[in-house]
């Protein structure tokens, strides 16, 4: 995250999801931004609190909205896919995006 966090923010064309083997949690940083959190719920919530984040309602992506794929993280995209050995696993169809960065359902 250190390495390629900063083109995984800055630029709209990866969501990204983290997912621990040993309890299922699965940590979800999506295209708008948002961090999505599946499994112990109360120690991610823990976490976040101890870091010094509140609560305060549900997020808010502005509709309509555009998403941001910058050229110049052309090549932090190339360096990324080839610097882990990623897990790669189709979408399902409720996360699978058109041309238009549309979810399918």
């Amino acid at each position: 995250m250190h390495r390629f966090g900063r083109f995984l923010v800055e630029d709209a064309r990866h969501d990204l999801w983290l997912r621990s083997h040993h309890d299922d949690a699965t940590i979800v940083l999506d295209r708008h931004n948002i961090i999505y959190a599946y499994g112990p719920i109360e120690r991610f919530e823990g976490v976040l609190l101890s870091i010094g984040l509140h609560k305060s309602g549900l997020p808010h992506v502005p509709d309509p909205h555009v998403h941001h794929y910058h050229g110049e993280w052309d090549d932090s995209e190339h360096k990324a896919f080839k610097a882990l050995p990623w897990i790669r696993k189709p979408l399902s169809d409720v996360d699978a995006q058109n041309s238009e960065g549309v979810s399918a359902s």
